[in-house]
């Protein structure tokens, strides 16, 4: 379960949904305040600070460079604990902090790396609030929980209108499967049952309101929920019936039975694999959220919902204020019966001359949609589903607006804010780059440009000398490699470009750094082996100027070998591991291992073997108490290349474990040990393997 709330006002303290125990995350997107000497965030007893126990106090204090922990139980405080790697929460800086919990203690990951831990020193049953205090502006908060079927939960605020579920993953055989949104927790009362069942490739909707009411059958689209498909739903509760929209397209409606208060919980049941349940609480009309400290140059916002039916009109205004006299730096305005978009600015009560352009379909038809906006230094760019939209220059100066401002015929349910790379953007790497290592960029071209480069440098100016120069040219079709030495270009290496970056389409650039070369893929696909010029050890910086929107720019590392990790909560149905990696030219096999134990003796409940060579296929197998079980290798094909990338994604189900190779279903495994008795992953062979992330 994943709950989001977009709206945050500190100070502020919001209930922990299904309470706090092993396996709970808590993810917190903002920035620091500038000027501000301290914020906590607190996991404890009561929506007081002052009225019971703190499990969790993470005190950043930007003032002193430090971050403090500590507990405080019958109203004393503990003692503190202060170590700490580095400090990432300076002024103004923008953070992504996640908060694991585990049977004994609380982990921190700040920007996707590991922090600090914190030993419990509190009962867990005892938390029931997340305290944000101020000295930090919060864009939205996330809690997240493990999944398992039957699966089971409060609604956190319960159902009402304007409220969006959605749900993602695939049914796995023919059976049929069930979305309840039910009025008690036994699901004995349900307000709306969506049944897919494949074996007649149809969907029931109805009610069980003291008595199963009359099926509805009929829809115009295709069944989207064939065994091992995965499918995106999203439910929208209006105020008449309920909104189902299947991967993007409008799928079918429901009409109320019942009082939309009356649904409290909502259920799955049957044989379906669910990835995430995701919360989205409706902004309510004339929403406002603040912007403390003004908008800057290269920040995002993207705004995600829906046109409610009938609805003819909605505003997003970028104001320098929170009242309705205040100044509007833009005025983004969908008139669905003009067909247009307006907009403009307001200043000091008069609005300025309109800008016109014809509304994108997903809006006039009610479909979901996701509105981009990107603050550059002399305009808003707009866009729409990825998709360049319009431009609109300032008028007024985009830092004084403080406050988002949305109204209208619309449902929102997502507002989030992100912050790109700017231009001619330098990055240094302290310890320079080492073989193996990766590098990700992901973003898109901007619709003006017709090229862009990503360039490795010897040193942290853009006027160092250059590694590894990768630069796009859509006017040509070709992407140009070249390195240069003291001001002078080498020779230049062409292929053609991309069909993604040449499209303007969101793309994804990994290059991996080799003992002599660079390998280049894009999108997943290989594209170029570039021989090295230099000594890539001594690489320190990685520049993006002009031409690209990059909104990540991420160093992976490769891991040692042999891997071994402790399961965070260990794993049960509905967990996922997944791995990356990269077989060497030498490579004749390699292994994931789900072990038992940490001794190299210790029982493996799936061994995962790919074997290259003669034997061509991947060898699964089970080691009790000292002894190979029996194999299996029948399997359709064999999807991994030496030197070539992968993404090994293991689904932990009730009876197997289903495996998935660069998003291809592969080969399934039936249990032969116990899920519980799993702690370990084991990785080893002539791979390199890069951070496993557990879900």
């Amino acid at each position: 379960m994943s709950y989001m709330i977009n709206r945050v006002y500190t100070p502020s303290s919001f209930y922990i949904p299904n309470g706090l125990h092993p396996g709970k995350q808590f993810i917190m997107r903002g920035r620091v305040t500038w000027g501000t000497e301290a914020f906590a965030i607190n996991l404890q007893q009561d929506t007081d600070p002052q009225g019971g126990d703190i499990a969790f106090h993470f005190n950043p204090r930007p003032s002193q460079g430090e971050v403090i922990r500590n507990s405080c139980t019958g109203g004393d405080w503990q003692d503190e604990e202060k170590d700490q790697p580095h400090f990432p929460f300076e002024d103004g800086r923008s953070f992504i902090l996640r908060i694991e919990v585990t049977a004994s203690e609380f982990r921190t990951y700040v920007n996707g790396k590991p922090y600090i831990n914190y030993s419990h020193r509190v009962d867990l049953g005892n938390v029931h609030f997340l305290h944000l205090t101020d000295g930090a502006e919060y864009y939205d908060i996330t809690f997240v929980d493990r999944y398992g079927l039957p699966y089971r939960t409060e609604i956190p605020g319960g159902m009402q209108v304007g409220k969006a579920v959605r749900i993602r993953g695939a049914g796995m055989d023919n059976e049929p499967f069930s979305i309840n949104f039910g009025c008690d927790c036994e699901n004995e009362t349900c307000a709306f049952h969506f049944n897919p069942r494949p074996n007649e490739g149809v969907v029931i909707r109805n009610a069980n309101l003291g008595g199963w009411g009359d099926e509805e059958r009929d829809y115009e689209a295709d069944f989207p929920f064939s065994p091992g498909q995965y499918f995106d739903a999203l439910f929208v509760c209006t105020d008449d019936k309920y909104h189902v929209y299947v991967n993007g397209e409008h799928f079918t409606d429901f009409n109320h039975r019942c009082g939309v208060p009356d649904v409290s919980h909502f259920h799955v049941q049957g044989n379906m694999d669910i990835k995430d349940v995701e919360y989205f609480e409706p902004l309510e009309d004339d929403f406002v959220k603040q912007v403390p400290s003004g908008m800057e140059k290269g920040d995002v916002v993207v705004f995600r919902g829906f046109m409610r039916p009938g609805g003819d009109v909605f505003s997003v205004n970028f104001m320098n204020g929170y009242t309705a006299d205040s100044d509007i730096a833009l005025h983004f305005n969908p008139r669905i019966g003009e067909g247009q978009v307006i907009m403009n600015c307001c200043t000091g009560g008069d609005w300025g001359e309109e800008e016109k352009a014809d509304i994108p379909s997903v809006i006039a038809e009610g479909k979901p949609f996701e509105i981009k906006i990107v603050t550059k230094r002399n305009k808003f760019k707009v866009y729409v589903n990825e998709n360049h939209f319009a431009d609109f220059n300032h008028r007024l100066d985009f830092a004084d607006a403080t406050h988002l401002h949305i109204l209208g015929d619309v449902d929102i349910a997502e507002l989030e804010f992100l912050e790109p790379v700017d231009d001619d953007f330098v990055k240094e790497i302290p310890s320079g780059l080492e073989k193996g290592d990766v590098l990700l960029f992901r973003g898109f071209m901007r619709p003006e440009s017709e090229r862009f480069a990503i360039n490795l440098h010897y040193g942290l100016t853009t006027d160092s000398d250059v590694a590894l120069h990768f630069n796009p040219r859509i006017e040509q079709g070709q992407v140009v490699f070249n390195s240069r030495t003291d001001d002078s270009w080498a020779d230049e290496e062409r292929i053609d470009i991309p069909q993604c970056i040449a499209e303007r389409k969101p793309f994804e650039i990994k290059i991996v750094t080799k003992s002599s070369k660079f390998k280049v893929y894009v999108n997943g696909t290989k594209v170029k082996k570039f021989e090295s010029r230099g000594d890539i050890e001594n690489i320190k910086g990685i520049n993006v100027n002009a031409g690209a929107y990059i909104f990540q720019v991420k160093l992976e590392r490769k891991l040692e070998k042999p891997v071994l990790e402790r399961i965070p909560g260990g794993i049960r149905p509905g967990s996922w591991i997944i791995i990356h990696g990269m077989p060497k030219k030498n490579c004749d096999r390699f292994h994931i291992n789900l072990k038992c134990g940490d001794d190299p003796e210790s029982n493996v409940a799936f061994h995962f073997n790919p074997r290259f060579g003669e034997e061509h296929c991947t060898v699964r197998n089970t080691y009790v108490e000292g002894n190979w079980q029996e194999e299996e290798r029948e399997e359709d094909s064999f999807p991994f290349e030496k030197k070539d990338t992968f993404e090994v994604a293991i689904k932990v189900m009730e009876e197997k474990f289903m495996t998935y190779v660069n998003g291809d279903h592969y080969i399934d495994f039936n249990h032969r040990l116990p899920l519980d008795s799993i702690c370990h992953l084991e990785m080893d062979g002539l791979v390199e393997f890069y951070e496993t992330e557990f879900l």
